[in-house]
This record gives C-alpha cells, structure tokens and sequence, in this order.
C-alpha cells in the first residue's frame, strides 16, 4: 500500500510546516510526498502577465516551481531523499525512506500532462498516485 501526501506551497509560512515535514519524514507507511508549487509558482503566474511568455513556458516553470518548494522540503529533515523518477520512488520506499518526489523530469515529458494552468500540483499528485497505483492521496494545504 502507497499513499501520496500533496504538501501544498500554501504551508511554507504556517507554523504546522515543521510539524507536517516531521510527521512525513517519520511514517512507517510507505508514502511520497509531492510539493505544491506556492511562492514559486505564483511568481511565475505574475511574471508571464508581464513578461507575456507562452503557457507551455509557464508550465514548465511551474513544475519548476513544485521542485524549487521540494528542495525547501528535503531541506528541512534529512529523513526525507529526493526521486525524479518511478524507479527512484521505489527504491526510496524499498529501502524505507520518504521520498519527495521532484517532477521535471517524469511530467514534462509525458504525454499525458498537457502544458496548462489547467494542470496543477494537485492534479500531478493525483497522476503520480495513478501512475504508482497508489491507495491513498492527501492533500496539504
């Protein structure tokens, strides 16, 4: 059985940060941990209004973004360990770790993944919870 936890980019400033990180990086439930994209990807929906780039780039700064509040994550507990990749999750949760899942490389490739706003880190939780068959997802926020 697999769960994955969606922590929001929303909980960066709550003072429950450190405790969800704490209580993530400490189950003994075989989880991944998908960050939200928060400050990061606000930023990026304020800079395409002026820089008037295109939604596809916007997208992938977007998931850009999940990754920069991912590595706020693994920074904040060294129980946790970074995956990239399906293959990376499973050996993260085979040898008991929490893995944080950083997404550029498995969604901007896929096909499936439509280059949107439409698409956000709560939906990419819910596609990494498909492509796992995971039991469970939580959404943080």
């Amino acid at each position: 059985r697999r769960a994955i936890v969606k922590l929001g980019g929303s909980t960066a400033h709550a003072a429950e940060m450190k405790s969800w990180i704490a209580a993530l990086a400490g189950s003994r439930l075989p989880i991944v941990i998908v960050p939200g994209g928060g400050l990061f990807a606000d930023h990026v929906r304020e800079t395409q209004t002026r820089m008037d780039f295109s939604d596809t780039a916007a997208h992938a700064m977007a998931i850009l973004a999940m990754e920069q509040f991912g590595h706020v994550i693994l920074d904040r507990d060294e129980r946790l360990t970074p995956a990239r990749s399906l293959d990376e999750i499973g050996r993260a949760l085979e040898a008991g770790k929490v893995p944080v899942w950083l997404p550029s490389s498995l969604a901007l490739p896929a096909l499936d993944v439509p280059a949107s706003w439409d698409i956000t880190s709560d939906s990419l939780a819910a596609w990494l919870a498909g492509k796992l068959g995971a039991n469970a997802l939580l959404l943080i926020k």
